[in-house]
C-alpha cells in the first residue's frame, strides 16, 4: 500500500508505503526511499543514507541502550564546551570500554564506591587497576615509571610482602 505525492510534472516525490510481507513501514524523499520502520527497528533505507539532526536542527536529548558507531562517535563540535556523561545508578557502576574487533582491552569505571579505576583486561579478567578515590591513587602492586614522575607533597610507601617500588634506577 502506498500514499504517494507528486510533483506539477507527475513525478513521484514523496511517499509513505507498507510491505505487508516485511511489516514494514517506508518513508521517500525526493524520489528515493529513506526510513524503513519495522516491529524491532528505525533504520535508512540504505548504508549511509540518512543523517539524524543536522548542523542547524539538534536533538535535545537521546536515550537509548547500546551504541554502535563503526567509525567516530563525535560528541559535540568546535563551539561551546562537549560534554559526554556516562551514569550509573546508585547500585552498579559507569563503564567506559576500549575494544579492538569485539575484544576488550581496557575498562574505564566509575565504581559504585565512587572510585575511578582504569583496567586491562588480561586472561578473561579486569587485571592492574589504578584506583582514583576521594583522598587516594591505589596502583597495582607493580608500577613501571620510564620517563619520570613528579609527586607533590609527601611520597608515602606502605609495604606488604607482594608490594614493589623502584624509584630511579634500580
Amino acid at each position: 500500500a502506498r500514499l504517494c505525492f507528486a510533483d506539477t510534472a507527475a513525478t513521484l516525490t514523496g511517499f509513505v508505503s507498507y510491505t505487508h510481507a516485511t511489516d514494514t513501514l517506508g518513508l521517500g524523499v525526493a524520489g528515493a526511499a529513506e526510513l524503513n520502520l519495522t516491529s524491532s527497528t528505525l533504520a535508512p533505507a540504505a548504508s549511509d543514507g540518512l543523517s539524524l539532526g543536522s548542523a542547524a536542527l539538534k536533538y535535545l536529548e537521546s536515550h537509548v541502550t547500546t551504541v554502535t558507531a563503526y567509525s567516530a562517535l563525535n560528541v559535540g563540535d568546535a563551539t561551546g564546551s562537549p560534554v559526554a556523561t556516562i551514569n550509573r545508578d546508585t547500585a552498579g557502576n559507569g563503564d567506559l570500554i576500549f575494544a579492538a574487533e569485539g575484544v576488550t582491552g581496557w575498562r574505564l569505571r566509575h565504581a559504585a564506591a565512587g572510585g575511578l579505576t582504569l583496567d586491562r583486561y588480561s586472561g578473561g579478567a579486569y587485571a592492574d587497576s589504578v584506583t582514583f578515590a576521594t583522598s587516594m591513587v591505589t596502583f597495582p602492586a607493580e608500577v613501571t615509571v620510564t620517563d619520570g614522575l613528579t609527586v607533590a607533597g609527601a611520597l608515602t610507601y606502605l609495604s606488604n610482602s607482594t608490594a614493589l617500588m623502584r624509584i630511579g634506577s634500580g
